[in-house]
């Protein structure tokens, strides 16, 4: 798995450009979907759908 971070991904004149590198690895995958779990319930709990909505200016995935 990498783990890329992009300047702007609003824009798609822009995807994909200038991405760094922040982690490479390898992990199991019931590791990577139990930690993904995690982050979209923290999200979820503590922002809620409209609030994402607010933050993000998108709707929840």
């Amino acid at each position: 798995m990498q783990i890329v971070e992009f300047a702007d991904l609003h824009e798609p004149s822009t995807w994909w450009s200038d991405g760094r590198l922040v982690w490479a690895g390898r992990l199991p995958t019931e590791a990577f979907a139990g930690a993904f779990m995690a982050m979209i319930e923290e999200i979820l709990s503590g922002h809620g759908t409209d609030g994402y909505r607010r933050n993000w200016g998108y709707e929840f995935p």
